[in-house]
């Protein structure tokens, strides 16, 4: 039996066209239904081919019955999605580039970095007083010979090239029995004309370089002098202002002085 088992070859096609009749005779015994057309056959062959379709349905059918389920033997392709609105020919260019990635657009309102880096950009060659020595320094000091009842205001300018014209002008505030007892120079003495006077509360001293005269480069102070309460006096609104005229042209500085105390 083993040898006959072993060599026994099943008659597939009958036991396909068994399975049909049962499928069929079934079929009857139930209510009435639509055959699908996948069953109608034209040839024995495509007979055939519709056996083996019912029989792969059969299986998925009854596999899990308690779990009815729809079973499609194939698949349709599915219609190709519609392209969204404004996509064809007149799409934007940027999409149509498959090339480009997102944000590779240049904002338009943006400068390129060549535009930022042009040699425009950057200061030029210097002019004629790039970082030259200006003309005229000044600087503003209460000299350190003063007292709680006199005191000497110094103006100190550092001339750089000579100077045609020269007016400087000293502000000392009355702050309390303010009277001038002199005035002085380290200019030449010949060449600058002194005057005094008191305007508003402020004591004036003005110097002013005789014209023809020519101030040389160097260190020069102009002093005012004067009486004043008694105590430390308040400098804070004293002044000073300098102008004039020279081969690098016209010039103008001003300054205040810092606070001074006796002993300091």
């Amino acid at each position: 039996m083993r040898t006959a088992a072993a060599s026994h070859e099943p008659d597939r096609i009958r036991m396909l066209a068994r399975v049909t009749a049962g499928m069929a005779a079934d079929g009857r015994r139930r209510a009435p239904r639509t055959r699908p057309r996948w069953t109608r056959v034209v040839s024995p062959v495509a007979g055939l081919a519709a056996a083996v379709a019912a029989t792969g349905i059969a299986v998925v059918a009854t596999d899990g019955a308690e779990r009815p389920q729809t079973v499609r033997t194939s698949s349709e392709p599915a219609e190709p999605a519609a392209p969204p609105a404004g996509a064809g020919a007149g799409a934007d260019s940027a999409s149509a580039d498959p090339d480009r990635r997102p944000g590779d657009e240049p904002d338009a309102g943006s400068q390129s970095d060549a535009e930022r880096h042009t040699p425009s950009a950057y200061p030029t060659a210097a002019g004629p007083n790039h970082l030259a020595e200006p003309t005229v320094r000044s600087k503003g000091t209460i000299n350190t010979h003063s007292n709680p009842y006199w005191a000497q205001s110094d103006i100190t300018l550092t001339i750089g090239r000579p100077l045609t014209s020269l007016t400087v002008e000293l502000r000392v505030a009355d702050t309390g029995d303010v009277r001038s007892t002199g005035a002085w120079t380290s200019l030449p003495t010949g060449d600058v004309t002194t005057a005094t006077h008191a305007e508003d509360g402020v004591l004036v001293y003005r110097w002013t370089l005789r014209k023809g005269a020519t101030v040389t480069p160097g260190r020069y102070v102009l002093a005012g002098q004067y009486n004043h309460a008694e105590g430390d006096r308040d400098t804070g609104r004293d002044a000073y202002a300098a102008s004039g005229n020279g081969a690098s042209g016209a010039f103008a500085v001003r300054g205040d002085f810092p606070q001074f105390t006796v002993g300091d």
